[in-house]
């Protein structure tokens, strides 16, 4: 039954590319002359998803107010993405991307009434293509398309990210790592900070020594990458009595932890803000340095920064702002998420400095206020 949904949405595929492939040929190129006016934004998450929001979908009152025209179309909502395609059945599966893509589809005949197309990732999120399809047809209807990256989407599908940036007038990105990684292979490349709207968490109380929490968030993918200093943890939890663990994430494997909670988004009453500005040391740890992890824009460190929080983290994958000692403290092995961690714990004082100086570099470096500049000049020069 898969190959035979599979085989339908390959026929819609090929359909739908043979019409872009006429209305390419028959409307020609718009190329960009003067200021630029109209810009349609294409976000590659969800509708209520923080990744499409903060990096695209929240611009909207910024560019308007710098008198142009911003429009953001999504292609799904979470709800559909949540209960069609990661918890539904095969033939949810292929409604879910047949109706993402005729969506995306119907775009292709709006491009020219725009003088920029910003597309996060891909043209047609999620299905798993194999190459780029659409971006090079796009490029031949309207010559200034750029598409966004802040991660590093290459590591699941090398192919379809290198040929779709290639075939993009330009490409932004979230990291210097990015920022080398497109350039060194000839590709015109922006840098744009990620931003996020700091002032929706709620700041860290400083509260008594007499519990200290040092706490996570994530999926329970990245779970790993607390798994992987789990012996470290437990060193300081049998050296501190104080010392609670609190974890915010859909399922978390049994631990050798003893003091910890886990917390989920859909538990009654959960405020996960509230829940990160109780933590009193955020954790961020990448111990291997993978590819994936170097390139990440870690916005588990911006959550950090927006609740003023002291955090430790790993060294990559990370804002170009932070500075060990100085608005965090850097891990680059287990030892030393055990030694550093402990003086952490023990010293209110740091913990205080390095939680203002957060909130502070995020407020300079990664508000929306500050980065809009940067954003408007990646799309539209």
């Amino acid at each position: 039954m898969y190959r035979l949904y599979h085989l339908l949405f390959l026929v819609e595929l090929n359909i739908f590319l043979i019409v872009a492939h006429l209305y390419a040929l028959f409307t020609g190129q718009k190329n960009q002359k003067g200021s630029v006016r109209k810009i349609l934004a294409l976000p590659y998450y969800p509708l209520n998803y923080a990744g499409g929001h903060s990096r695209i979908g929240d611009w909207k009152p910024y560019f308007e107010k710098a008198g142009i025209q911003y429009d953001v179309h999504w292609a799904s909502t979470s709800e559909a993405f949540l209960n069609e395609l990661d918890k539904g059945s095969r033939l949810q599966n292929y409604l879910f991307y047949h109706q993402l893509m005729f969506r995306r589809f119907k775009v292709i005949f709006r491009l020219q009434q725009y003088d920029t197309i910003w597309i996060q990732r891909a043209f047609v999120p999620f299905y798993p293509f194999t190459d780029a399809y659409f971006e090079p047809i796009l490029r031949k209807i309207n010559n200034r398309i750029i598409v966004d990256y802040y991660d590093a989407d290459y590591c699941s599908n090398y192919k379809l990210t290198l040929n779709t940036a290639k075939s993009a007038y330009k490409v932004t990105v979230a990291g210097p790592y990015l920022v080398n990684f497109f350039a060194e292979k000839g590709i015109k490349t922006s840098f744009v900070r990620f931003a996020m709207n700091y002032r929706e968490y709620k700041l860290h109380g400083h509260k008594s020594d007499d519990k200290i929490v040092l706490g996570w968030m994530g999926s329970p993918a990245n779970f790993k990458n607390v798994l992987d200093i789990e012996n470290e943890l437990l060193k300081i939890e049998n050296q501190f009595p104080q010392i609670e663990f609190h974890f915010i994430c859909r399922e978390v494997p049994d631990l050798k932890l003893k003091r910890y909670k886990n917390y989920k988004w859909g538990d009654p009453g959960f405020d996960y803000h509230k829940a990160i500005a109780n933590f009193d040391i955020g954790l961020a740890p990448m111990i291997h340095a993978t590819e994936r992890d170097k390139a990440k824009t870690a916005f588990k460190t911006l959550e950090y920064m927006a609740s003023g929080l002291a955090f430790m983290t790993s060294p990559w994958g990370i804002s170009d702002q932070l500075k060990d000692n100085e608005n965090c403290l850097f891990a680059n092995t287990k030892e030393e998420w055990e030694l550093k961690l402990s003086i952490l714990v023990r010293d209110k004082v740091l913990r205080q400095k390095l939680g203002q100086n957060a909130r502070k570099t995020l407020e300079q470096y990664h508000s929306y206020d500050n980065v809009f500049e940067s954003l408007q000049q990646a799309l539209t020069h």
